[in-house]
């Protein structure tokens, strides 16, 4: 029992630095992209806002590694038919669902 409690502390003390660092290393700012719509998709009692431009799909959720609690706002300003700058992290993985997470945004008609 010792030894899976050892090796349990030694692989959060491995992942949480990298995922912290994954975060920061990946944020970037993109511009003109044309929003197609908005939804919210609720999947196993969590929310998320996916927001679907021509450009690429992403996501909008809050998340603790960047202090980013205000998804809801966010999700509020941007509407279709808008082109909007973003605020991004991460990157988009199709196999596995993932997409690049809104950190701001700056949408205009």
């Amino acid at each position: 029992m010792k030894t899976w409690s050892i090796i349990i502390a030694i692989a959060l003390l491995i992942a949480l630095p990298i995922r912290g660092w994954m975060f920061y290393a990946t944020k970037t700012h993109v511009t003109g992209y044309h929003v197609i719509k908005t939804e919210r998709v609720v999947d196993g009692g969590e929310s998320k806002y996916l927001i679907f431009a021509q450009e690429e799909t992403l996501k909008n959720v809050d998340t603790w590694w960047g202090l980013k609690f205000n998804s809801s706002d966010i999700y509020g300003q941007i509407n279709a038919g808008q082109t909007c700058d973003f605020t991004v992290t991460g990157f988009r993985l199709a196999f596995f669902s993932w997409y690049r997470n809104i950190l701001s945004a700056d949408c205009h008609s």
